[in-house]
């Protein structure tokens, strides 16, 4: 019953695993970070978009990222580190004790 009240008035529900963070945008702005757990958001006219990411790939993928440090950098400080290297650098990137990665120089990644 609730379902078919939340679509009438222009809700969804956004489940988000363990595993899993989610970017969320209305009307293409950042509504923030959704942890784990079931979340009420509104959908008018399908304006809500959700990007769900696996935390078992830990490297942050997201045509949105730049635009999320730009627009809520708490937000992004909170849940994201970002790294970055000048012209003359290179950064060892490890992970629980193990390399994960080399970013050569004049590079950004972001975990």
């Amino acid at each position: 019953m609730w379902k078919i009240t939340d679509k009438a008035l222009g809700f969804d529900r956004v489940l988000v695993k363990e595993n899993e963070r989610a970017l969320a945008l209305y009307k293409g702005r950042f509504m923030g970070v959704l942890t784990p757990g079931e979340h009420k958001l509104r959908n008018v006219r399908s304006m809500l978009q959700i990007e769900k990411h696996d935390l078992n790939r830990p490297e942050f993928v997201s045509a949105f990222d730049t635009a999320l440090f730009r627009e809520k950098p708490d937000v992004a400080a909170q849940h994201l580190t970002e790294v970055r290297t000048e012209r003359n650098e290179v950064a060892v990137i490890c992970r629980d004790g193990r390399l994960f990665g080399i970013l050569k120089p004049d590079g950004r990644t972001v975990f």
